[in-house]
């Protein structure tokens, strides 16, 4: 619709005389002759066309409204005879509504908190709800730190191509790398053919860097359990907080305890922890350790978390130790019985 498509029809003069006072009639809108007038620009048909001889008229289609719609080509000519002729060339074409490509997504579309140096994909959908296939789309408008996976159109793995079929979609891959601390906005633009005209589609996109998460175990530098006895067991609960920006995921044990070290009932984050797989900025959780020498002597362990800063893989720490000492073991002296000889009923000794 509000487009146009131009044909070009032969006349041949099949007959043993020359054509003459050759007209074009018949044609209403959305049909006419090419710019208006017979035989249309281009064509080459004029008033006479001799016998064995062809000619070309141009006929073009111009619908405003959506439907079905014909008509008829009619060539008068005088056959030779001064009788008046007629030849005429049904028409017919059905007008559909534009190719109209939507963007998937509210506007604009926010990628969030994202790490310094980390790189956030999204796929958009775009979907053709016009009535004709869209055609030479290409995508434009992204610049650092946005920008179309791996550098060009629709972004590596996307599914859209030049053209999309009325009633299709498609889908196109963008990604946001921050550098810097900061609010970042951009637009990316669909630009395609909708079948009359070049059209835009563009949806807003931002997103903030911000410094990766940092996770901090408490009780600097090294947590020290004291002497502890030797078969006997002490507990702390440690606090470790997210001070960086993003949240941190993939939050799990390191390198592992070994004894006498371990979590509190033998896994990450130890009975009664709080701590789970990711930890938001400014977060706070508890994970439990045990020590529970076997042996006398000073003894140390590294608590380890592994975790994921928002771009990549980071270790919180933090030392412990503690000291195995010999049970307490009570005598009593005057031994092995002591006496208190003969006494008197009734008097203390």
């Amino acid at each position: 619709m509000n487009s146009s498509l131009d044909y070009t029809f032969t006349v041949d003069n099949i007959g043993g005389t020359p054509a003459s006072s050759l007209v074009g009639l018949g044609l209403a809108a959305p049909f006419t002759f090419k710019d208006g007038s017979y035989p249309g620009t281009g064509g080459s048909c004029g008033a006479s066309l001799n016998n064995g001889a062809q000619c070309t008229v141009v006929v073009t289609y111009a619908p405003t409204l959506t439907g079905s719609h014909s008509d008829s080509v009619q060539l008068d000519y005088n056959d030779g005879t001064a009788v008046t002729a007629s030849s005429n060339r049904a028409v017919q074409g059905v007008a559909t509504s534009p190719a109209s490509i939507s963007i998937s997504e509210t506007n604009p579309y926010d990628f969030g908190s994202r790490a310094l140096g980390s790189t956030t994909e999204y796929s958009f959908t775009l979907s053709n709800t016009g009535g004709v296939t869209a055609t030479t789309i290409s995508g434009t408008g992204l610049a650092a730190p946005f920008n179309f996976k791996d550098g060009a159109y629709p972004g590596t793995g996307a599914t859209c191509g030049l053209t999309l079929n009325n009633g299709s979609n498609c889908t196109v891959i963008v990604t946001y790398t921050p550098s810097t601390a900061a609010l970042h906005t951009d637009t990316f633009n669909i630009n395609y053919d909708d079948g009359a005209a070049a059209q835009i589609s563009t949806r807003n996109i931002q997103g903030t860097g911000a410094s990766s998460a940092f996770l901090e175990i408490s009780d600097a530098a090294t947590y020290d359990y004291g002497d502890v006895p030797s078969g006997g067991s002490a507990e702390y609960t440690f606090v470790v907080t997210n001070t960086g920006a993003v949240t941190a995921t993939s939050i799990a044990d390191g390198v592992g305890l070994a004894v006498p070290f371990n979590w509190k009932g033998g896994t990450f984050p130890g009975t009664g922890g709080t701590c789970g797989a990711s930890l938001a900025a400014s977060g706070t959780c508890d994970v439990v350790v045990t020590y529970s020498p076997t042996a006398t002597g000073l003894q140390s362990d590294v608590i380890d978390i592994s975790y994921n800063n928002g771009s990549v893989t980071d270790n919180a720490l933090r030392g412990v130790q503690g000291t195995g000492v010999t049970p307490a073991t009570l005598a009593i002296s005057d031994g092995p019985t002591y006496d208190f000889a003969s006494r008197a009923t009734s008097s203390s000794t």
